[in-house]
């Protein structure tokens, strides 16, 4: 078990760069776009910072336990994300402009898409009241993943757009 913590903690660089890697080319064919994909995992990095600048404060360190957690934060990092852009994909091919798109789906993104994402962060940050440390810390993990990146898709996203 040593050796695979060591290796995890070498590994976290090249573990992280092949997540996203993986997210990227996942994207491409999805919007038929090498942008679009360089789009969406630019504010799904700052969000991985958010995140890692919290578990380097905390003292979380990425361990066995912590990686699946992590994992499940990238899911949920990108999903806002493709949301706004596949919105202004379609009004744009529709004939709108890059703004009148971007305006549309934010204004979109600020009705249904966040009542989940409030009631999802709001569930887990109950769990934060356990006496169990590692069952709170990780459900403040997935809070903190879950409303860093609505914030990095919702502000950076569409600044990148324009």
């Amino acid at each position: 078990m040593a050796a695979v913590y060591d290796e995890i903690v070498r590994s976290q660089a090249r573990m992280t760069v092949a997540s996203f890697l993986v997210i990227f080319l996942v994207l491409v064919p999805t919007y038929r776009s090498v942008m679009a994909a360089a789009l969406l995992v630019v504010p799904l990095a700052l969000a991985n910072l958010i995140v890692n600048a919290y578990m380097s404060a905390r003292g979380i360190g990425l361990d066995l336990n912590t990686l699946p957690v992590i994992g499940v934060g990238v899911g949920f990092g990108i999903d806002y994300g493709i949301y706004i852009l596949s919105r202004v994909a379609e009004a744009t091919r529709g004939g709108a402009s890059l703004e009148a798109a971007t305006h549309d789906a934010l204004r979109h993104a600020g009705g249904p898409s966040p009542s989940p994402r409030s009631t999802m962060t709001a569930g887990m940050l109950c769990f934060t009241a356990t006496a169990l440390r590692f069952v709170g810390e990780m459900a403040a993990l997935l809070a903190l993943w879950m409303v860093s990146s609505a914030a990095t898709a919702l502000v950076v996203l569409p600044a990148l757009l324009w």
